[in-house]
């Protein structure tokens, strides 16, 4: 059987109810909780997932007959709004993925490695009001009426 044949077949015997449906209930909170480190995803990496699904639900298992599906039909059968939403969901896992990256401390051995990754920290411990806008060491400086 012939790769054009074998895609025709397949594209034929897709539920496209599975391919359109968002992951997570189109939650990006949960999306971002199980994408890998690092892993930016796209809106065609999505609907990826879903014809990955079909594909071993319908016992077919050429990686090339899944990519090319998948080209199929993010260009051609998904229309615009389809491919918005599989867009816009991925973009918000990356948006909290990439928020969370930069709020999480990374721990290190070397001090000069610690300011580099995490900042400096000007507060020392002070929680009044100048500590908020004067650089460490001013406070004693100046005075205030």
């Amino acid at each position: 059987m012939s790769t054009k044949s074998t895609l025709s077949c397949f594209l034929s015997l897709l539920n496209y109810n599975n391919v359109y449906q968002l992951p997570y209930n189109n939650d990006a909170h949960i999306l971002a909780l199980h994408m890998r480190n690092n892993q930016r995803l796209t809106g065609k990496d999505l609907i990826k997932q879903n014809i990955k699904r079909e594909a071993h639900r319908l016992h077919f298992y050429s990686q090339r007959i899944i990519n090319l599906a998948t080209n199929k039909i993010w260009n051609k059968r998904s229309t615009s709004s389809q491919r918005n939403q599989f867009i816009s969901l991925a973009s918000n896992a990356n948006n909290i993925n990439q928020i969370v990256r930069l709020t999480v401390p990374q721990i290190t051995d070397d001090p000069f490695k610690n300011i580099f990754f995490n900042g400096v920290n000007f507060d020392h411990g002070n929680n009044n009001f100048e500590s908020l806008f004067l650089p460490a060491g001013c406070l004693n400086s100046f005075s205030f009426p």
